[in-house]
């Protein structure tokens, strides 16, 4: 626990502004990697949650502390104790993610809100279905290059300052 422990302090504590670029599964400690993070940005095929009362662990990591601040008492109950999957739409509706990009393609065009069907498809490269990470790319940069035009040290300051209750709880 203790290198894992570290990389979240280290993007909690990072002096620079730090964006979650979730392309897989983020549950668990994937998840808590992204709480810890200032932004992020869900390709669409993607789903958010917590594992651990399932499989016999528990979420120490941030999850506890965060989800709360973030998505609201009840919702990180529900993704704490019961362990329900969350949408990249819904983890964007509910605060959990930044932004959603589109990342399941049907020929040329995508899918804006894709089945779990269309998911599947893609995922087992049946013909016509596929996974196409480059709007995530796209979306991330898009984020990266809006961050260089502002001021540095107001960045710094001003993530402290939004960090404050974060690290009021942390570390567990």
């Amino acid at each position: 626990m203790g290198l894992f422990e570290g990389a979240v302090e280290a993007l909690l504590r990072c002096g620079k502004p730090t964006i979650a670029r979730l392309n897989g599964i983020t549950v668990g400690g994937g998840n808590e990697l992204q709480l810890a993070c200032d932004l992020s940005v869900a390709a669409s095929h993607v789903y958010l949650g917590q594992v651990g009362v399932g499989v016999g662990s528990v979420a120490c990591g941030g999850a506890t502390q965060w989800l709360p601040l973030v998505v609201g008492d009840r919702r990180a109950r529900a993704m704490l104790l019961l362990n329900e999957r969350i949408s990249p739409r819904q983890a964007l509706d509910w605060g959990l993610v930044s932004g959603v990009a589109p990342s399941v393609r049907r020929g040329s065009t995508f899918i804006e809100a894709p089945t779990a069907d269309d998911i599947r498809r893609a995922q087992a490269g049946e013909p016509g279905y596929e996974i196409d990470l480059a709007p995530l790319d796209s979306a991330v940069d898009a984020l990266s290059q809006r961050l260089l035009g502002m001021f540095p040290e107001c960045l710094r300051y001003t993530k402290q300052q939004v960090n404050f209750w974060k690290e009021l709880s942390w570390p567990p």
